[in-house]
């Protein structure tokens, strides 16, 4: 599942040319997980420095740094 998570993460930032992120809500409806483990899993993600948060039009954004 990590794996899959940081897959959707890099590829949205990828066909997008680095200009877009995802929202964890995506993930949860692309995965059909719950929030709780997305957002465990993006914690984590963040403390070890591999993301970014941003600020949306609707929500937070993930980027892969």
């Amino acid at each position: 599942m990590e794996q899959q998570i940081i897959n959707i993460i890099k590829n949205k930032q990828k066909s997008s040319g680095g200009n877009c992120g995802t929202y964890p809500v995506n993930i949860m409806n692309t995965l059909n997980i719950d929030y709780k483990s997305v957002r465990a899993f993006l914690n984590k993600l963040h403390k070890e420095g591999k993301i970014l948060i941003r600020e949306g039009a609707h929500g937070k954004l993930v980027f892969w740094k």
